[in-house]
């Protein structure tokens, strides 16, 4: 099979990964396409702040810019942390045994917790709800928090962790407890994203 070649943006993001800070015209003699083309897509990677430039001033006439890659510009490469965070998990328990992960997983709740807290600290329980809404939508869980029937439900439409949880289902039964105590409150774990489900649903009585 032969292998296909990256788009111009593409080429562009590797060949900054790969030399690190370069100009337009640097990029573009690389390359051997048009300093029209570079800027254009330079501009698109700026909008999305996946690319940053520095002004480089020179010994006559105006200054340049040399552009760099930003830690945005991580998604377009290959991760294996999923996996790895898996199989550092998979080894915790054939060398110490399941309780040793329940003990990791609680550490991580008391961690989580306390930095909840100070977040959620003399707050009312709606306030409260919407504090923990924008904190797990700050890490990346997509959350919404709507009423419903006497009741908050909280939604996340996306898991950060979410090989983690598919593997190690503790994950989730730790997410659960960490909402009941920062929240001071019952919460039932209504679905769940690894059982297929299009997110995982809290319940949260009033």
């Amino acid at each position: 099979m032969v292998a296909r070649r990256p788009s111009a943006r593409g080429a562009i993001v590797q060949l900054l990964k790969q030399r690190g800070e370069l100009t337009v015209q640097a990029i573009a003699d690389a390359l051997g396409i048009t300093q029209v083309a570079v800027r254009k897509h330079l501009e698109a990677l700026l909008a999305e702040k996946k690319v940053a430039a520095r002004r480089v001033p020179l010994p006559r006439g105006r200054p340049t810019y040399a552009y760099y890659l930003t830690e945005l510009a991580d998604s377009f490469f290959p991760q294996a942390y999923d996996r790895l965070a898996v199989e550092l998990l998979d080894d915790l328990i054939a060398i110490d045994g399941a309780e040793k992960l329940d003990r990791l997983f609680r550490a991580r709740n008391e961690r989580l917790s306390r930095t909840y807290q100070l977040r959620l600290q003399d707050k009312d329980l709606p306030e409260r709800l919407q504090e923990l809404a924008r904190l797990r939508d700050e890490e990346g869980y997509m959350a919404v928090l709507e009423r419903r029937e006497g009741a908050f439900v909280l939604r996340e439409h996306n898991c950060p962790i979410y090989d983690v949880a598919q593997r190690h289902r503790e994950a989730c039964n730790c997410e659960q407890d960490l909402f009941s105590r920062v929240l001071n409150r019952d919460v039932k774990r209504q679905a769940t994203l690894v059982d297929g489900q299009p997110c995982c649903e809290y319940r949260i009585n009033e």
